[in-house]
């Protein structure tokens, strides 16, 4: 949580009056304002009485997708070749849900971000060649398949 966060958090909420805010989290409005300001520091005591009451509120922290994405991203069942419902129905309706919170969560990125593509080549940065033939797949989107041995 930063200044421009906090700024945007209320742009984003016109309904939600900055002072019921101060009250739920027990700062000052003068506090607030002056971290939203600059004139005041933003210290941790403050972003801990603020972040419940802004996450009652619908903000995201920042952080929280993007851990989320590494975490989908660390698991090596994300990377198999799709799995087959008939086959194997536990694996593939872990793939269908690993692969659609990766993209709900890059959507919500992307709503902030605006820049899709920053993000993918963030988290792609060691997954871009076949661990079997060495292949280069960096080309092949976000889930990249070898063509040649299909990663059986």
């Amino acid at each position: 949580m930063n200044k421009e966060s906090i700024i945007q958090f209320f742009k984003d909420r016109p309904s939600i009056p900055l002072l019921s805010i101060c009250r739920e989290a027990g700062i000052s409005a003068t506090t607030l304002r002056g971290v939203m300001s600059g004139t005041a520091p933003l210290t941790d005591k403050t972003i801990g009485k603020l972040l419940p009451v802004f996450k009652r509120y619908g903000y995201i922290s920042y952080s929280e997708p993007i851990n989320r994405i590494r975490t989908i991203l660390q698991d090596e069942r994300i990377y198999y070749s799709d799995a087959n419902v008939f086959i194997n129905a536990p694996l593939a309706l872990e793939q269908i849900a690993m692969k659609t919170e990766l993209y709900t969560l890059l959507s919500v990125l992307d709503e902030k971000e605006k820049d899709l593509k920053v993000l993918k080549t963030l988290f792609l940065d060691e997954v871009k060649t076949c661990e079997i033939c060495s292949i280069d797949t960096s080309h092949l989107g976000f889930f990249p398949k070898c063509d040649t041995c299909d990663f059986d």
